[in-house]
């Protein structure tokens, strides 16, 4: 059954496909809770694919590298299933990869192409890991599932002039 504020937010879009910002990963996986009620449904909906960045995990690696972000990992720590513990980073990253498997979440890899268009983008968001995952949004024409704000200020012209027209949908 399809939750009714999908169908009328998500109509149209790219067979269904949404890429999950880095926050809403690491919320949906550690604090579900603070997910909107359309988030929730999207991840709940066998209608619609989540994807997640390759982009996302080096920004979850380097932010509990540098402290900036704390996830339990996904066993015990020094038993992880990849090998021995590496730290936080590694910690973290391999949270997200078993929280991604888990759920069926699809891999949106990491291009050159993606970079290219990264570098096209008005210089709105500072981020470098949110301009990646916007540029990947547009290059792929799929919605952007955040509840980042500045991300919906590249619902501009100047997009529209860079990337053929297309504009990245936000959704939250």
């Amino acid at each position: 059954m399809t939750h009714p504020e999908i169908t009328g937010r998500l109509h149209g879009l790219d067979k269904g496909r949404v890429l999950a910002d880095t926050h809403v990963l690491v919320w949906a996986a550690n604090e579900p809770d603070k997910l909107s009620p359309l988030a929730r449904a999207l991840f709940e909906s066998p209608n619609y694919e989540i994807l997640a960045s390759a982009a996302s995990a080096a920004e979850i690696w380097w932010k509990a590298r540098s402290g900036r972000l704390d996830i339990a990992p996904p066993v015990e720590r020094g038993e992880s299933k990849t090998g021995p513990d590496f730290g936080p980073g590694f910690r973290a990253v391999t949270g997200l990869l078993e929280f991604v498997r888990t759920l069926d979440i699809g891999w949106l890899p990491l291009t050159p192409h993606h970079v290219l268009r990264m570098s096209q983008l008005p210089e709105v968001h500072k981020d470098p890991f949110d301009r990646l995952l916007i540029a990947q949004a547009i290059e792929h024409a799929i919605p952007l599932l955040t509840i980042d704000k500045t991300i919906r200020r590249y619902d501009s012209a100047r997009v529209a002039e860079v990337t053929g027209g297309f504009r990245p949908t936000v959704v939250w």
